[in-house]
């Protein structure tokens, strides 16, 4: 699911273990340049400010635990997900400290094509954090390797009767 799914295709491009078979994404950013620029949309502020919350919530526990770039208190002063993505990629030590250089290598969207597993792609026409738009531009030129299925619902919640026309019993996860 989200940012999970991301990590799921950039490990696919890099070579799954024998036992995977395929891969599936849920609600995946895809470019995280366009999903950063929709997050930060006006429209978009009720979700933006939550999701920058969760993100400082983690970035807070994880820095209990030490070694990360910056203190906590100086990502809370973001009021965007690109500043917040700026703050942290300034700190990044390996003289690449540009986010949009960061969106651009971190980005599932440029491996695409080396992933040689099936992936099916779930997303909801509907979703507030990612733009279906987007996905479908990125996968405009890998249909062959990914199978995208429209469902209704939002980020990371479809309901109990989702069906992306497969066989068997409704909702998402069986479906998949």
């Amino acid at each position: 699911y989200s940012i999970g799914g991301h990590s799921a295709l950039k490990a696919a491009a890099d070579g799954l273990p024998e036992p995977f078979k395929a891969v599936a994404v849920v609600s995946t950013p895809l470019d995280l340049a366009q999903s950063q620029a929709h997050i930060d949309a006006p429209s978009q502020a009720v979700y933006r400010r939550f999701l920058l919350s969760l993100l400082n919530d983690i970035y807070e526990t994880e820095s209990r635990r030490g070694n990360l770039p910056m203190p906590p208190a100086g990502l809370a002063s973001a009021e965007s997900l690109r500043d917040y993505d700026a703050l942290l990629t300034a700190h990044r030590g390996d003289g690449r400290g540009c986010v949009d250089t960061f969106y651009r290598e971190a980005s599932a969207r440029w491996v695409l094509d080396k992933i040689q597993t099936p992936v099916l792609a779930v997303i909801s026409p509907n979703d507030p954090m990612i733009p279906t738009t987007a996905v479908q531009a990125c996968l405009e030129e890998h249909r062959h390797r990914v199978d995208l299925r429209l469902a209704p619902g939002g980020h990371i919640y479809f309901p109990d009767h989702t069906d992306i026309g497969e066989p068997g019993p409704k909702g998402l996860l069986e479906q998949i």
